[in-house]
């Protein structure tokens, strides 16, 4: 079964199966405004040596492994660098969480990779589509010490 999105606003919604007793299964799912790009930011442009890094998103795609991750400025391509520091957007669980089109995660000592703290050094944060190296939106802050 298909059904037409085009009249429906941008927003979340659940598709529903039932049978004549009732509710069988529910799935949530995101519709965005056509051509939505995914806005990165941080809360801060600075942060000390072991401070921890709010990072942001808004408008993004909702799919269940999409990923935040932390790189080098120097070395900032996910097609060919190595990320540092990361955690999916449904949080470290991946999948226990419906995924949002925009939410925040906290990067600290807590978060998957290394190093914590980051040293001192200009750095890019991207979001990363469905556990590839697709970045669709990234923004750039400093680690001072």
């Amino acid at each position: 079964m298909t059904r037409d999105t085009s009249g429906l606003d941008p927003g979340g919604y659940d598709v529903v199966l039932s049978d004549g007793d009732g509710e069988l299964a529910r799935v949530g799912f995101w519709l965005r405004e056509r051509g939505a790009q995914v806005q990165v930011s941080t809360d801060k442009s600075t942060y000390a040596v072991g401070e921890p890094i709010e990072v942001r998103w808004t408008d993004g795609p909702a799919t269940r492994w999409d990923w935040i991750g932390v790189y080098k400025a120097a070395k900032s391509d996910p097609k060919v660098s190595y990320y540092l520091l990361w955690g999916y957007t449904g949080l470290h669980a991946s999948g226990t969480l419906p995924p949002t089109v925009e939410g925040s995660m906290t990067i600290g000592p807590d978060s998957q990779g290394s190093p914590w703290p980051l040293p001192p050094g200009d750095y890019v944060v991207h979001y990363l589509l469905t556990d590839r190296y697709r970045s669709a939106g990234s923004t750039s802050f400093e680690v001072t010490g």
